[in-house]
Parts: C-alpha cells; structure tokens; sequence
C-alpha cells in the first residue's frame, strides 16, 4: 500500500512538473512570437552598476541610494536623469527586424559603431548586455536600432539612449555643486555660519499665496519675496531671488579627493522646499587652486573659482537692494553655462 501511495504521489509531482513546463515553454513560444516584446529580462531597479563602451573609452557607473556616481572620477555624482534613461533602455520594448550577421552595418551595429551597455548586479554578475546601434530613422529619432549580445536578432527599440550618452569621449557628469535631484525642489531658507561669514545670519522665502492676489490687485504681488535676518531685525531682501537660483545653478570647475578638504569654519545650510537640506562647507583642497566646498549629504568636494566661491556669502547691500540688472550673481554664473571640467 505504501509503495502504491508513493508511486502515485511521484506521478503527481511529474504531472505537476510537466504542466509547469508546457506552460513556461507557452509563454515563451508566445513572446518569441509577438510583434512587440521587451529587450532583455531585466528592470531597471535591478541594475546596481552600468558599464558604457564606445568611441573608445570606458565609463562605469555605479548606482548609490537615489543617486548614480562615476568613481574614476573623485566618485562623483553623475547625471541620474541621462543614466536612468539609459537603464530604462534595458527592459524597453522593441520589435524584431533582422537576423542576418550582414545587417549590422545597415542598423549602427558594427563594433566600431555601436555602444556597448552592460548592466551588474549588486555582486558584479552581468545581468544583461545590449549594444546600441543608430537612431531610428535618423540619428535624433526617439527609437534606436539594438542587440541583446547573447542573442542574434536585431530590435527596433522604442527608446533611444545615444542622446543622453552624447559626448561619448567624456564622463556623464551632473555638473552642478547641488545635484540636480535636491536643485529641483527650490530653496526656502538660506542660513549663513561661520567665522568671517558676515552679513546676513538667515534668509527666509515666504512663498506666495496659493489663491492669487485679489481682483484687481497687481499680479507682481504674487512674487516671492525673501526676508533677510541679522540678530533680532528683519529686512525684506529683493536680491535674495538671483541669489537662491545662483545657488542652483552653480556649477564646478573640477572635483577633488574627501580626504584632502580642510574646512576653513565657514558654511551655508541650504533648506529646501521639500523639508529637506544640504550643507555646504567651505574650505581648500591639497593640490587644488581655488576655493573647495564640501557638499555633505552627498559627500563630494567641489572646487570653485574664488569669484564664484566670494558670493556665497554677499553683502548685506546686494541682498537689500534691487541692484543691476544683471545681476553679479548672473554674470557670475549664467543660465546656460559650458559644462564643467572632467576628466
């Protein structure tokens, strides 16, 4: 009896077994047979470090909380919205379009035409590797020609990574001293420490109302407007508005090693309209001309031209006042800038 029941429970388990298997080769004789279907298996979330061959060079990015860092260079903080575009390239869809080794000239995809992406996990296991080849239909498009290497089959992708990769012969680098991710949310307080900070202690942003000005009220009213804080007097500080977006948009001029920055006492807590901050520390940098500034949530030293460095802490007269138009803070550094030095 006991060895009927065992028979039995075995042929279950090879039925069981076998379905499983029917099923798993279903579903991949349907995919193999749709129009559209995702380049590799992988997602995006999965991906912990990406490895990016082309023009020659190799660049290597690894994935660090919320943000991407490039540790050739000083581990600095990277492009995260051009590298999550080029992960998302990953699990994008595409459809089937040639099979034939003779073919990769037409799609962008000789070896010295395409741009070889390979994505590890958090252990250095390669997940997955795709070589890009031309836009399609032109360079531009917003659809891609791409290889699985492991597989034989060109896709029409619907996604195009080579723009965000441009210049491939330098590193995709967030040139900002504010990464762009703590940037975006805007600034509502600025306080100022330190020896030798002078002028203001705190800047506040009181932003504008939400329902509007009144009917018939000037709509300039609805400007924000920023109080400057000595002790225990407040003043209103109209040069305060180009100096919160100066503070955005500033940019670096090359990195330097965490080890080798000597804070000089001085530092600028940065609140943003999020809740949350950043604190920059000024200081110098072994080997480094220029003035160095420690940014510390995300643990980087930037090094900055002493004219830049010199109005992070303005004097009370350019906060107050209207000033020129523009203003230092514009000329010092413009909306659109080249991007900083990297290696």
């Amino acid at each position: 009896m006991n060895r009927l029941l065992l028979v039995l429970a075995s042929l279950a388990a090879l039925l069981v077994l076998a379905d499983t298997q029917l099923r798993r080769f279903d579903r991949q004789a349907r995919e193999q047979a749709a129009t559209l279907r995702p380049l590799t298996q992988i997602r995006s979330d999965q991906i912990a470090s990406l490895e990016i061959v082309g023009d020659g060079r190799t660049w290597v990015y690894v994935h660090q909380g919320d943000l991407w860092r490039f540790p050739g260079y000083c581990n600095a903080v990277a492009s995260s919205a051009r590298l999550d575009a080029v992960a998302a390239a990953f699990g994008a869809y595409g459809t089937p379009v040639s099979a034939e080794p003779g073919d990769l000239d037409r799609y962008g995809l000789e070896p010295d035409q395409q741009v070889r992406l390979t994505a590890r996990d958090a252990s250095g296991r390669v997940l997955a590797a795709i070589a890009l080849g031309r836009g399609a239909p032109g360079p531009h498009a917003v659809d891609a020609y791409a290889l699985p290497v492991d597989r034989d089959t060109v896709f029409h992708l619907q996604a195009n990574p080579r723009p965000a990769l441009a210049p491939l012969n330098r590193p995709l680098l967030d040139p900002h001293v504010l990464p762009a991710r703590s940037a975006a949310a805007g600034l509502s307080e600025v306080v100022f420490g330190g020896s030798g900070a002078g002028g203001f202690d705190r800047l506040r942003r009181d932003a504008p109302s939400a329902r509007g000005p009144l009917p018939g009220a000037d709509p300039g009213d609805r400007a924000e407007t920023w109080f400057g804080q000595r002790g225990t007097t407040e003043q209103a500080c109209p040069g305060a508005v180009p100096f919160a977006a100066y503070l955005q948009r500033l940019r670096w001029a090359a990195l330097a090693p965490v080890d080798a920055f000597r804070p000089d006492g001085r530092w600028l807590r940065l609140v943003r309209t999020d809740g949350k901050a950043d604190t920059l520390e000024l200081g110098s940098a072994a080997d480094a001309s220029g003035v160095a500034v420690r940014v510390k949530p995300v643990n980087q030293v930037c090094i900055l031209p002493p004219a830049k460095a010199a109005l992070l802490f303005p004097a009370p007269a350019v906060l107050a006042g209207t000033g020129p138009m523009p203003s230092p803070f514009d000329l010092a550094e413009p909306s659109q800038t080249p991007t900083a030095a990297a290696p």
